[in-house]
């Protein structure tokens, strides 16, 4: 289930982006922010907040939350009403989920989020998942701590296909992040991958504790390939450019990020996922 393992750290970079959209318009009105995932098999998650402003950037992102929005997902047959929760488990701290609907391969899901005369909207389709057929552990020359971790697939017929990879540390009861460099386009159908996955990075800020990309020896490590459509690619590869790049002097972000909500800012991101656990030797 996507709530016991996702942790949410996408939205304080998307209200910095909302910040500093190029697109003209009035900084003073709010900006709905919609984060929204559903996995193969698993249930509906989605977060909404408005996001910061100039006239706003000052105030607890605790205020700038949601609570009481008309949230539903329909998937051409069915249409819930999602309800809405306090949780201490994601960030931001309230959210709205449902049990009555589990995300199913080659179902298209739309979105709707409905707040006082604010509306938003995004639709997208589950594809079938792709396997992690393997991983693999290799030692890091001159390490005797830490090993690099690879994952083998094969890419489905109907290409291009999309992946996101999430990674967590079951060992430290950590959630699937987004790993650092891990959104993949893949053109050549059946075309078997070897990619490197790496440690989420969970921080943007430069003088944060040194981040080790590579998992330790002993470690249980959980890896999640999700196939995603090109919208929900883009907002990935432009999230993990900021996290790579964001901090540099000579590469930065200086334009809000994709979306696919129509009406504000942020993701829904329908997912297939493989996923695996595996002890690092």
């Amino acid at each position: 289930m996507l709530s016991k393992y996702k942790l949410l750290i996408v939205l304080p970079l998307l209200a910095l982006s909302a910040c500093i959209d190029d697109e003209p318009g009035d900084a003073s009105k709010p900006t709905l922010v919609v984060e929204g995932y559903f996995d193969t098999n698993g249930f509906p998650n989605v977060f909404v907040t408005f996001a910061a402003n100039p006239s706003t950037a000052e105030k607890p992102i605790a205020d700038n939350l949601v609570r009481w929005a008309k949230v539903t997902i329909s998937d051409g047959t069915d249409s819930i009403i999602l309800t809405g929760s306090p949780t201490k488990r994601h960030f931001p701290p309230y959210y709205y989920r449902t049990f009555e609907m589990v995300g199913t391969a080659g179902k298209t899901y739309r979105l709707t989020v409905d707040y006082k005369g604010y509306f938003a909207e995004a639709t997208a389709t589950m594809p079938e998942a792709t396997k992690i057929e393997k991983v693999e552990f290799e030692p890091i020359a001159g390490n005797d701590r830490l090993c690099a971790t690879y994952i083998r697939f094969r890419s489905p017929d109907d290409v291009p296909a999309y992946y996101v990879v999430y990674t967590r540390s079951v060992s430290n009861q950590t959630m699937f992040q987004p790993c650092m460099l891990g959104v993949v386009e893949v053109t050549e159908p059946r075309k078997e991958v070897r990619l490197q996955v790496y440690r989420a990075k969970t921080s943007l800020k430069v003088d944060s504790v040194k981040y080790v990309p590579h998992f330790e020896h002993g470690e249980i490590v959980g890896i999640k390939l999700s196939r995603v459509e090109k919208p929900v690619y883009d907002f990935w590869r432009g999230y993990t450019d900021y996290t790579t790049f964001g901090n540099s002097q000579f590469v930065s972000s200086t334009t809000s990020l994709p979306t696919n909500i129509v009406g504000g800012i942020g993701i829904w991101s329908v997912q297939a996922s493989s996923t695996v656990e595996r002890n690092v030797p």
